[in-house]
This record gives C-alpha cells, structure tokens and sequence, in this order.
C-alpha cells in the first residue's frame, strides 16, 4: 500500500515539475497575463462541451447497456458515468472506467458479467477511432511537427495500438485489467471489496466473448462508432474555442487530432491524470504547427483544466454522493 502511494506521489510530483518548467520556459508573467485576458464567453462555450460531451457518452453507455439487456435511468447512469470518469482520470492507463460497472453492481444489482463488455467495447471503439485520426493526423500533419514530436506520436500510437489488440484478442487480460481495479479498491474503505473480487473475476473471464456479441451486430457498432467520433469531434471543438478564448484559430480536425495525439501520449506515460505529459505534448504539438509558445502553454492548461481537472472534481462528488467512494483521509 505505502510502495503504491509513493509511486503515484512520485509521478505526480514529476509531472507538476513538467509543467511549472513550461510554464517557466513560457514566463509566469506572461502566461498570467495571458490568462487574465482569456475571453470568457469562449471559454464557457468550450466548458458546454465538456458538459455535452459527457452526455453523448451517457447516450452510448446507455445504448449498450440496453442492448446488453439492461436499461438504466438517467439520473442512476449520469452519475455512474462521472464516477467512472473521476477514477478513469486518477488511474495509470485510464483503467478506472472498469470502476462502473462495479457501482451499478451495488446500485442497482447489475450483475457485473452483464455491464462490463459495454465498458470494453466503449474502450475499443474510443481507441479504434482515435488511432483512425491519429493516423490521418500522421499523414497530414506529421511534416509540419518537430522532431522528437513525431517519435513521442508515434510511441504513443503503438502502446494503443497494442492496448487496443489487448482489448479485442486477449480476453485474459480483462482479468489482469479488472485484478489491478480491485487493488485499486484496497485505498477505499469497502466492507464489500472481498464479497466482490470472485465475482467480477469470473465476469473478466467470460466478458471477453461478450464483448464480441456487441461488436458482431454492425447497426450497434455502426451507431456506437457515431457517436464515439461526435465525442471526439467534441473535444476537437473544445480545443478549437480554448484557442478562440486567446485569440488563436485553428481548423475543427486539426484541434481534434490534436486532442487525440495528447491523449495519446497522455495514456502511453501511464501518469495518473496525464500530469505533465499531456499539458507537454500539447503544448509542443501546437507549438510546432506554428502557434506561440507562451500561448500554446496557456491553452494547454485551460484544456486540461476543462477537461481532467473539472470532471474529476464532479466525478469525486458524484462518486461521493452515491456512497460507494469514501477516500480514506
């Protein structure tokens, strides 16, 4: 347990130094300046999207889990998603999302063999699209980045690549995944953790060849890779007024393979929270296409702020408020 704290004490300590040395680089002055002068109704607009986008998320959870043959209600699913969106961002990997279905499991008695192939074909898909626009992105955008920019890309590109091969040919490995959930738990004060472990083992074991159900029926998979490429539009439209709010301009594709390409690199470093890497990565990425480098720093930051920060925040209450997730103190 104490090993575990200081590991992720460890790595959130070198990505904060990452970022107060881009924001030293940048100038503490001018990046305050810069902030200061952010235009509000831009950034608002952006902030509705992050809210947006989490309802389109809700929408997909909840067609999948309807087709999965269970249907849940909005105000039971919507705080289940931001929980899982608060772990999602705390944990190396982004594997806390694999919390979710352990909270309708004692919200609503939801075995979890029943919920948790449609939190791995949601990772599938997300990881399925994001390499399809990382990949244009590469073709199109690849010449005009520098350097070490292109190998962190593509580094980035291969862990999900190899993330994603995980997902659809090694069911075993929703085992590995799920047993490195339940430690996780071990920090929670859960009387039910042990009740739990046998049952959502045996449910990693047989959700593998569930997952392939789901993604066997093209019109489900077809309406699932829809709405996971409006998620991610969305967050490429949330860049793009991040940008606005500071005066910058960027085309709607160009900001989401952005995006995708922070994600990317932000998931491969395996940091809780993408602290560091990510402001990093999009910092330099929008640096290199040609945008200022204080600038570029700022809108790292508030994208950041937006889209971890915030909805960690309201995932911690939601989580918080549906009793289940009392951190120790």
């Amino acid at each position: 347990m104490k090993r575990r704290h200081i590991r992720f004490i460890i790595t959130i300590t070198i990505g904060t130094i990452t970022i107060f040395l881009l924001l030293f680089f940048a100038g503490f002055n001018v990046v305050m300046e810069a902030l200061v002068k952010t235009r509000k109704d831009y950034f608002f607009l952006a902030l509705s999207t992050v809210v947006l986008t989490l309802l389109v998320r809700n929408v997909r959870w909840g067609f999948y889990l309807q087709k999965a043959g269970y249907k849940a209600r909005f105000t039971t699913l919507f705080p289940t998603l931001l929980a899982g969106c608060f772990f999602e961002n705390l944990t190396p990997a982004r594997i806390g999302e694999f919390f979710r279905p352990v909270i309708l499991r004692f919200k609503e008695n939801v075995a979890v063999l029943l919920t948790l192939p449609t939190v791995l074909v949601e990772r599938t898909l997300d990881l399925g699209v994001a390499l399809s626009l990382a990949f244009l992105g590469v073709v199109i955008m690849l010449t005009k980045l520098q350097l070490a920019i292109r190998f962190t890309i593509i580094f980035g590109m291969l862990i999900m690549l190899i993330l994603m091969g995980l997902v659809l040919y090694l069911p075993r490995t929703f085992t590995w995944i799920v047993r490195l959930g339940i430690k996780g738990l071990k920090t929670l004060r859960t009387g039910w953790r042990e009740n739990l472990e046998n049952e959502v083992l045996e449910a990693a074991d047989a959700a593998g060849k569930n997952v392939f159900v789901l993604l066997r029926n093209k019109s489900v998979t077809t309406f699932g890779l829809i709405l996971t490429l409006i998620i991610w539009l969305l967050n490429g439209l949330r860049l793009c007024l991040v940008l606005k709010s500071l005066g910058l301009d960027i085309s709607p594709f160009y900001a989401t393979v952005v995006v995708v390409f922070t994600v990317l690199v932000a998931t491969a470093s395996m940091i809780p929270l993408g602290q560091g890497p990510a402001e990093f990565a999009m910092a330099f990425i929008l640096t290199s296409l040609g945008y200022p480098f204080e600038l570029s720093v700022v809108a790292a930051i508030l994208d950041k702020f937006l889209a971890v920060w915030l909805v960690a925040i309201f995932g911690a209450i939601a989580g918080s408020r549906l009793g289940y997730f009392k951190l120790r103190s």
